[in-house]
């Protein structure tokens, strides 16, 4: 949808990174297989927003504080 709109938006949006979390590791209490996975292929300087598809929203929390604190949008 996103893509779909862009142009009202002024933006050009590129094909999106895909970072797909193992099912093991997510289900961690504390998101530490979805923060680790993001961590792993996350560029800050380059990235410009994070969107997390969780199955737990326990872990939401989690996953937020991580990622605000490199400084990248989500």
């Amino acid at each position: 949808m996103l893509r779909k709109a862009q142009g009202r938006f002024g933006i050009k949006v590129d094909d999106p990174q895909w970072i797909e979390i193992p099912k093991n590791l997510s289900n961690d209490p504390k998101g530490r297989g979805y923060i680790d996975g993001i961590k792993a292929d996350l560029y800050p300087k380059d990235t410009l927003i994070v969107l997390v598809l969780i199955s737990n929203k326990d872990v939401k929390s989690y996953i937020k504080r991580e990622i605000d604190a490199l400084g990248v949008p989500s």
